[in-house]
């Protein structure tokens, strides 16, 4: 199994009570976050053979899509779902419009290899006092876990990763339970009064 869901993951979204357009699903939905359990992968880039393109993350990517689309209908309030055919995939419409710009926090917990449990076996507590920390460098590329990411939910959470106007992406070794990965999404609307905020932690870095 590639991707999974767990029943006690802080699977939620936020929804503005306040909100005076409730035809709008842009000025309803406040933040939406969920986890998707199994080792985060890197978009791989497209191949060709025998004269034809393909996308060889394709079989990863309806995975951690399929586990997505579960998490959504689980989540979605009725009177929002009446505007998202949730029941197929193919008929989706974005949780957020294209014209909604977006801020999106994306934390990888990348799976440990064996060797770094008690004879090499993974389990509750039997990662090794020895094994390298959850900072410890590793070959995969964060961009392109980020990559992965933004282009499985086109479609689905946005109309297309363009309106992702601000991205935090942050990788690490798990240290949770079997260490056996995970993919930490959190999505919110990105609005004018959020621009001066963002300017200054940047500059102030």
């Amino acid at each position: 199994m590639m991707h999974w869901k767990n029943a006690s993951d802080p699977n939620i979204l936020h929804i503005d009570k306040g909100a005076s357009d409730y035809n709008s699903r842009a000025s309803v939905i406040e933040k939406i976050q969920w986890v998707v359990r199994g080792n985060p992968l890197p978009l791989r880039r497209h191949r060709t053979s025998r004269g034809f393109v393909y996308n060889p993350s394709a079989p990863a990517q309806a995975s951690f899509l399929n586990i997505t689309t579960q998490i959504l209908e689980e989540i979605v309030p009725s009177h929002l779902k009446n505007k998202i055919d949730i029941s197929n995939t193919s008929n989706l419409y974005p949780l957020f419009p294209e014209n909604q710009p977006l801020v999106m926090v994306v934390l990888f917990r990348l799976k440990r290899p064996n060797l770094h449990f008690v004879g090499n076996k993974p389990g509750h507590g039997r990662l090794r006092d020895s094994a390298p920390s959850a900072l410890s460098p590793t070959r995969t590329d964060v961009d392109n876990l980020a990559k992965f990411v933004l282009d499985s939910l086109n479609g689905i959470l946005y109309e297309d990763d363009r309106q992702i106007h601000s991205l935090y992406v942050t990788k690490l070794l798990d240290n949770d339970g079997l260490c056996q990965g995970s993919t930490e999404i959190s999505c919110r609307p990105l609005c004018e009064t959020d621009v001066n905020t963002l300017v200054n932690k940047i500059v102030k870095r």
